[in-house]
């Protein structure tokens, strides 16, 4: 995957302008309304930009929906298949942990 925001510098310069966007918007806010209202306006706004955010940079990651974000970390699908064993002396290939044709518990699982 490739970073949206480009190397480390420009993603510490980006930090650096979302913060200030945060507190202008909290300053600006606590200055327009009382304080109850304020709090909650604050949360609110906050959490909007954020969802907001999160869905540009999922967007321009590819990622179109959270379960395809969630699909990243899980393991991926696998048939139902029991392991194969590989002697290592022999070369013969078998399902029990020591080959069945040499006794070796050398074996490599494939």
């Amino acid at each position: 995957m490739s970073n949206p925001y480009g190397n480390n510098r420009s993603h510490i310069g980006n930090m650096f302008i979302w913060l200030g966007i945060y507190m202008g918007i909290g300053l600006a806010i606590s200055f327009v309304l009382p304080f109850p209202i304020s709090l909650l306006t604050m949360f609110v706004s906050i959490i909007g930009i954020d969802y907001l955010r999160a869905r540009y940079i999922m967007k321009k990651m590819g990622i179109t929906n959270i379960r395809q974000m969630f699909g990243f970390f899980s393991a991926p699908q696998t048939r139902d298949e029991a392991l194969k064993y590989y002697c290592m002396s022999c070369g013969t290939e078998h399902r029990e942990t020591s080959c069945p044709k040499c006794g070796s518990k050398m074996t490599r699982v494939a």
